[in-house]
C-alpha cells in the first residue's frame, strides 16, 4: 500500500506481510539482529534497536573541533527502494551457512508484491514495512561506515 510522507512530499510503498511471512519474519528478527547488531559500527544509529538519530548528532561536533572531515549526515532517501540484492545477499552469505536460509532470504528480497492488482516482482531494494527491512538495509549501510 502506499502512505503519505510525513512531509507531505507524496508517498512512500508499504509492503503489509501476509500468511508464513508474518509469523516467520518477526520470529527470525531477534535472532539475525543478535548475530549483526554487534558487529555494526558502534556510530551506526538508524534502524537499530535502542538508538536514535539525535545520540548520533551529539558525536559529531567533537570530532569536528578536532579537525576529521570524516564527519556526515546522510539521508537514506529511497534506500530501501534501491538497494542491490546481491550485495546484501553477499553480507548473508558471509555470516549464514545454512543454504537454506539464505534462499529464504533472497526469496524475502525478491517476492515483490501487488500493485494496482498486478503481482511486480521485487528486482532490488528491500521490501518496506516487514520487520527485517531496516537489518537487511543496515547490512549494505554498515559497508558504507567502515569506508
Amino acid at each position: 500500500m502506499e502512505i503519505p510522507k510525513p512531509d507531505g512530499g507524496g508517498v512512500r510503498k508499504l509492503g503489509i506481510l501476509r500468511g508464513a511471512t508474518a509469523l516467520v519474519q518477526p520470529a527470525v528478527l531477534p535472532v539475525l539482529q543478535k548475530c549483526w547488531d554487534a558487529t555494526f559500527s558502534e556510530h551506526r544509529h538508524g534502524f537499530r534497536p535502542g538508538r536514535r538519530a539525535r545520540p548520533a548528532g551529539r558525536e559529531a561536533p567533537p570530532y569536528i573541533a578536532a579537525g576529521d572531515r570524516g564527519v556526515g549526515d546522510l539521508d537514506g532517501e529511497r534506500f530501501f527502494a534501491r538497494g542491490n540484492h546481491d550485495r546484501r545477499l553477499a553480507a548473508v552469505a558471509e555470516r549464514v551457512a545454512d543454504q537454506q536460509r539464505r534462499k529464504w532470504m533472497r526469496a524475502f528480497l525478491e517476492a515483490g508484491g501487488r500493485e494496482d492488482g498486478w503481482m511486480n516482482l521485487g528486482e532490488e531494494g528491500t521490501p518496506p514495512g516487514g520487520p527485517l527491512s531496516p537489518l537487511l538495509s543496515n547490512w549494505v549501510r554498515d559497508e558504507l561506515d567502515r569506508e
